[in-house]
């Protein structure tokens, strides 16, 4: 193709591509203003550009390259090129956590638009490429490749966007109709807390679909579910949690009190310690099972291989509400030399009341290293003790040489499982009816101790009944006939 000057008539071709594709008359404006500043530079530059030499450029993205704070509710990407582009290929470029997730093949909108739809999360940075040294296929309609380019973005939170407001009442309500549907169909004590369900959904939904922004929206759909009373029933919108019902209970014990009498504790964590107690017992204080204390759980475990030779073991949970269950089976594992039922559940897969999966029962297993510990152990739980929690006392109930100290645990093991709703909100259901090893539901009841001992009026910083009893338990063990 021979050389030659771009002419006023090459532009106003250029310009009527674009009106074939029928602009929208914002995108119609910026074109015309576009190809107008091309025409007045290179006239007055005397530019002599051929078709060949025109590499495509990009004068626009959609989220704006460097934007900040972007809807993370939209769903393409969009590129615009000051050439018109051949429709035979593109090449978003890109990988890794930082690359949009796509959700569908790009598609050319006219010749100069590219659309890639995505699915984005929220607060999160991404990065993207058009071309690259190997990868090529966005081309002009001359088949020049476009210009490489980096492109990068950071989403905004969904609470706080602000959308038009019959788009926002959409959301809401399609947003409100399905955390409904996963209330009839996934909730596992749906039944067990006498609710009208359809009366709240109906009494709150004005209230929750009329919310201005998805942050609001989540707010009032948590104070809806607090009918409910259950603290695994709980909402999250940008990695925060919305309960739906905040747990309170009195402590029946005392991080003072324990320093006190523990006169060799050594803390592990700031949540869990070990020591000993006069008399040759040995002192374990597990303040939680979440996941990320399995190096804490290492370490109690090094302490009670190197106190084989104490009287006893105290293992005080009374602030543990809960964690991971194999945490707690690793531990209870210690005490017993064969494997044992503790417990059983039901999962829940569909609206009626009778939707439940058959009764599957859950053993735990002795150490499997062979480590034991065949004395005496007093176990110290009380009102905070829930959840996984729970599940270990079920399993040092099965303990013979164990007695469990305190007060009633709190009653409520939900497994919740994470449904997504269309507003980007992740609503926490209770997936299973949890039992204990004789199918017994505690939901609500909790578990009952051994040897009963009240709080009300016990000042713990200076006196530990609990404390005392155990160690007394564990004596009278030790010497039935005192």
């Amino acid at each position: 193709m021979g050389r030659r000057r771009r002419s006023f008539n090459d532009y106003r071709d250029d310009f009527r591509v674009s009106c074939a594709y029928r602009l929208r008359p914002a995108a119609f404006r910026k074109r015309l203003a576009m190809l107008a500043a091309l025409f007045i530079t290179g006239l007055a530059n005397g530019q002599d550009l051929t078709d060949e030499q025109r590499v495509p450029k990009v004068v626009e993205t959609s989220p704006a390259f460097g934007a900040r704070d972007v809807d993370p509710g939209i769903t393409e990407i969009r590129v615009v090129f000051d050439t018109p582009m051949s429709r035979d290929g593109y090449s978003f470029v890109g990988g890794g956590p930082e690359f949009p997730q796509v959700s569908g093949g790009a598609r050319w909108v006219d010749a100069y638009t590219c659309v890639l739809p995505v699915k984005l999360k929220p607060d999160h940075l991404y990065r993207f490429g058009i071309n690259s040294k190997r990868h090529k296929n966005f081309r002009s309609v001359w088949h020049v490749p476009a210009e490489v380019l980096a492109c990068e973005f950071r989403t905004g939170g969904l609470a706080g966007v602000e959308r038009d407001p019959q788009e926002q009442k959409r959301l809401n309500v399609k947003a409100f109709d399905a955390l409904c549907d996963a209330v009839r169909n996934g909730y596992s004590y749906k039944e067990l807390r006498q609710i009208d369900w359809e009366r709240l959904f109906a009494d709150h939904r004005d209230d929750v679909v009329g919310q201005e922004n998805t942050g609001a929206w989540t707010r009032a759909a948590a104070a809806m579910l607090g009918a409910a009373r259950d603290v695994h029933l709980f909402l999250e919108l940008d990695g925060s949690r919305y309960p739906t019902v905040v747990r309170n209970v009195q402590p029946n014990w005392s991080r003072e009190g324990i320093a006190s009498r523990v006169a060799d504790i050594r803390w592990i964590g700031g949540r869990s310690a070990v020591g000993h107690l006069p008399g040759g017992i040995a002192y374990v204080l597990i303040g939680t099972w979440s996941a990320d204390a399995s190096a804490q759980i290492d370490e109690i475990e090094a302490f009670l291989g190197g106190a084989s030779g104490a009287k006893g073991v105290v293992i005080d949970v009374r602030p543990n509400g809960g964690g991971s269950e194999t945490l707690a089976q690793r531990l209870a594992g210690w005490f017993v030399d064969e494997p044992v039922v503790y417990a059983s559940h039901t999962y829940r897969h569909g609206p009626r009341e009778t939707d439940f999966t058959p009764v599957r029962k859950r053993t735990l297993q002795p150490d499997r290293e062979g480590r034991r510990f065949a004395g005496p152990v007093a176990v110290l739980m009380g009102r905070k003790c829930m959840s996984s929690c729970e599940a270990f006392l079920l399993m040092m109930r099965q303990v013979p040489s164990a007695t469990l100290v305190g007060e009633r645990s709190f009653g409520s093991s939900g497994n919740p499982k994470a449904r997504h709703l269309p507003n980007g909100v992740l609503v926490y259901l209770p997936s299973w009816k949890a039992m204990d090893a004789a199918g017994l539901l505690f939901e609500g009841k909790g578990i009952e101790p051994d040897v009963v001992i009240p709080h009300a009026g016990v000042d713990f910083s200076k006196d530990d009944p609990v404390l005392d009893t155990g160690v007394v338990a564990i004596k009278k063990s030790l010497n039935p006939k005192q």
